[in-house]
């Protein structure tokens, strides 16, 4: 028979706590290169687009498209470095890390539609989605009840 010592499940939480927030630094990281990526090689994208827009006979203004995208650029690569700071307060065992994921995700899902209900969206990559909406609001909700759950008297919260 063996024994666990009292404390095996808060061990277990903390292990699972740091192994996420490695997994946010990889994420943050992905998603800050593919941002600066984009806003490298817009220029080059615009002139692909034009080209495909008057080959189709369509109408299309390359600087327009080209300040949508790097705007949409910049924001996911300030996202993913918020969400790769995040992992890295995770991965040192501080949960407010979780507070500032929950708090990414809930702008990702809203600022689409706030941006669209302003008129501001030209173009089919800044049209908001309901599933992508509803899956980042439920993984906010999910990283606001983590955090929450379990702050109650932690020091490091």
């Amino acid at each position: 028979m063996v024994v666990r010592p009292l404390n095996f499940t808060v061990r277990h939480q903390l292990v699972l706590l740091r192994i996420a927030g490695m997994v946010f630094i990889a994420l943050g990281a992905t998603l800050a290169a593919l941002g600066i990526t984009g806003v490298i090689h817009g220029p080059s994208m615009a002139e692909f687009s034009d080209t495909l827009a008057q080959s189709r006979g369509l109408a299309f203004d390359r600087s327009t498209w080209l300040v949508h995208w790097r705007a949409w650029g910049s924001g996911l690569a300030c996202a993913g470095a918020v969400v790769g700071f995040g992992g890295a307060a995770l991965a040192l065992r501080k949960r407010w890390g979780l507070l500032l994921l929950a708090t990414v995700l809930f702008l990702s899902a809203t600022a689409p539609w706030v941006l669209q209900w302003f008129g501001l969206v030209r173009y089919r990559f800044e049209r908001p989605g309901s599933v992508e909406t509803f899956v980042q609001l439920a993984f906010a909700l999910l990283a606001t009840w983590g955090y929450f759950m379990r702050s109650e008297g932690r020091a490091d919260a």
